[in-house]
């Protein structure tokens, strides 16, 4: 795996028994992609809708260490982690 930021290889968390610190983090991943919208009635209840979005077209963003330390980075990591829409609730369901 690869850094998609500056493109240099990541190697996985290394955890020691008695080291100093105990791990040393090899990167950070996230999951995302496109969102869209399902809509769905509830297997458990017939007369419930479930809504909620799924992945589809899914991407793993990786980061080194290194890369990570930097502030535009971390937003741009913050900003796909949190960027799922908002659902809005029809009149009926509230």
């Amino acid at each position: 795996m690869e850094c998609s930021y500056c493109g240099q290889e990541v190697f996985p968390t290394v955890h020691r028994r008695d080291g100093n610190p105990p791990y040393r983090v090899g990167y950070y991943r996230l999951l995302t992609g496109k969102l869209i919208p399902v809509t769905m009635q509830n297997p458990r209840n017939v007369s419930e809708t479930i809504e909620f979005f799924k992945l589809v077209e899914p991407r793993w963003v990786i980061a080194c260490v290194n890369c990570f330390e930097r502030t535009e980075v971390r937003e741009e990591l913050e900003k796909l982690f949190s960027g799922v829409p908002e659902v809005k609730k029809s009149p009926e369901a509230e």
